[in-house]
């Protein structure tokens, strides 16, 4: 009796191919351009960031730019809440994700809160600022749209 090989029907449902984590294999003095790098004081360190873990951007009203690039720490994001509200400090030019690199002062409408899908590694550190205390942000490159879920709110 022949050997057959099994008959996989045309259409039928194949196991769904496992996607690598994103940026494992990311190197941040090997693989990104200055202008990212020179945004950290010192060397940021890359971490998992694990599936259902939130992170937020302020964003300009109509920002149509990318998912991946800064974003906000959950203990940033809710210090820089909780100065606008109850101290009325006004969110720093630093921390609003604008839709244009244009030399102009943000204007945050809206805030984002992403919930991960899936595990992604991401660079953690203080950015440069000239005084003042540490402010923590992840940069996610890469990062699409399909990788998260997101509830936008206005300020």
């Amino acid at each position: 009796m022949a050997d057959l090989e099994p008959v996989i029907e045309p259409g039928a449902a194949a196991e769904p191919e496992e996607r690598p984590l994103l940026n494992a294999d990311l190197d941040f003095v090997r693989s990104l351009p200055q202008s990212l790098r020179s945004t950290f004081e010192g060397m940021p360190a890359k971490v998992l960031l694990r599936e259902g873990e939130i992170i937020y951007r302020f964003l300009e009203q109509g920002f149509s730019g990318p998912a991946e690039g800064f974003w906000l720490p959950a203990e940033t994001y809710h210090r820089l809440r909780k100065e606008s509200l109850l101290d009325g400090i006004p969110l720093p030019d630093w921390a609003v994700t604008q839709s244009t690199t244009l030399p102009r002062k943000p204007h945050p409408t809206l805030f984002l809160q992403a919930t991960l899908l899936e595990h992604v590694f991401a660079f953690r550190g203080p950015i440069k600022l000239p005084a003042g205390p540490p402010h923590l942000r992840l940069l996610i490159p890469g990062l699409t749209a399909d990788r998260i879920v997101v509830r936008t709110f206005n300020l």
